[in-house]
């Protein structure tokens, strides 16, 4: 209960648990399904089977996670997004700007999924890299 309220002091959330807009990812689409516009889901689905191919094909290349990463977010599959994140920060010393996306979309899931502890894991982890 304590580390809850720490937090949400420390992430800015109010007492309901919303998420101030200065904390929402800038980029973050939100997850569509059951929508139209099959062509470019398919292109799409095809492009992240590519791009997780690749990864699992040479796991050491940093390139290849970053782009997998990316489409991923673009994509809004966050629950995958998570995952390759997770994989990619075991294997590689990540920017800045990794880290702050990736606590930008934590930060939102907050809001969503209640995640609280795992965001503040994130932040120490993101402090330990530098």
């Amino acid at each position: 209960r304590q580390a809850a309220h720490r937090a949400s002091l420390l992430l800015g959330l109010s007492s309901e648990g919303e998420t101030p807009e200065a904390y929402m990812p800038k980029n973050m689409e939100t997850e569509k399904s059951g929508e139209g516009g099959g062509n470019a889901a398919e292109n799409t689905k095809e492009e992240l089977k590519a791009l997780e191919s690749k990864v699992n094909a040479d796991p050491d290349k940093y390139d290849s996670h970053q782009a997998f990463v990316e489409a991923l977010r673009n994509a809004g599959q966050t629950e995958k997004l998570r995952s390759a994140r997770e994989s990619m920060a075991t294997r590689f010393p990540l920017p800045e700007q990794f880290w702050m996306d990736y606590l930008d979309d934590e930060m939102k899931a907050i809001k969503d999924d209640g995640k609280v502890e795992y965001v503040l894991d994130l932040f120490e982890t993101a402090i330990a890299d530098y």
